[in-house]
């Protein structure tokens, strides 16, 4: 694909380990009765590496979405309002946590930074945000509040994710149908806690691990477009650039 996200791609070929156990599974299913243990083993460390991927992915594409900006060294006030409150919030908030020498010493730099960001119009390419989920988090609302840094409001209304209809296998073209990605995700989250925090053992086939991958990966792929679109519309603002 043009122009993709390197995160996305990079997620696309860490799913080939997910495949790999779900093969793995398929052929183990001959011993579904005599050594049970064995067949869900597989399909539960599918669901682990695929969420655990999955989450991997959200997080480097909005730290690649920002590494790009400042790659394009925009005059201060071309750089969408955003990225500058995230910047100053993650600035205030390091200011806050030091100790008074500390705090003394780092005071002139912390607040030259934020001059230049609100108070000037220079180039800028030091954009410094925390793109990580909060630790132990990763449920619908901390997704929500990690696009919120690049501007996605509700990351999940604004993204439109297409799966192919496999309801009907008879047909000859294959047909592609909104689904409720949110409602997918969720349910993945769901199984994964279960496994971890419960040691659940999900009923479910490789087939069913299959659909919810062809999900996130189609979800991932749009989400890509998206930030990609918005990324070449800040390159071609004649206001942004500052040689």
């Amino acid at each position: 694909m043009l122009n993709d996200m390197e995160a996305h791609k990079e997620f696309v070929n860490a799913l080939k380990e997910v495949q790999i156990l779900l093969k793995s599974a398929e052929a183990s299913v001959e011993f579904r009765n005599s050594e049970p243990e064995r067949y869900i083993a597989y399909i539960k460390a599918a669901i682990l590496l695929m969420a655990g991927k999955f989450e991997n992915f959200l997080e480097s594409v909005v730290v690649e979405y920002v590494d790009e900006v400042n790659q394009m060294k925009l005059a201060s006030s071309a750089i969408p309002h955003h990225l500058r409150l995230y910047h100053s919030f993650n600035l205030l908030k390091e200011f806050d946590s030091l100790k008074a020498p500390q705090k003394h010493e780092k005071t002139r730099g912390i607040f030259e930074s934020l001059g230049i960001l609100w108070g000037k119009d220079d180039a800028f390419d030091a954009l410094d945000i925390e793109c990580k989920f909060a630790y132990g988090k990763h449920g619908e609302a901390e997704v929500q509040k990690l696009f919120k840094i690049v501007g996605i409001d509700d990351v999940f209304a604004a993204i439109d994710v297409m799966v192919t209809d496999d309801s009907n296998s008879e047909e000859e073209v294959s047909v592609l149908i909104k689904v409720d990605f949110k409602g997918i995700f969720n349910s993945v989250s769901h199984i994964r806690n279960n496994i971890i925090h419960q040691d659940a053992s999900p009923s479910i086939t490789p087939g069913d691990v299959r659909k919810y991958m062809a999900a996130l990966e189609a979800f991932a792929q749009e989400l890509s477009l998206h930030l990609r679109n918005s990324l070449d519309k800040l390159a071609e603002n004649p206001v942004g650039a500052v040689t």
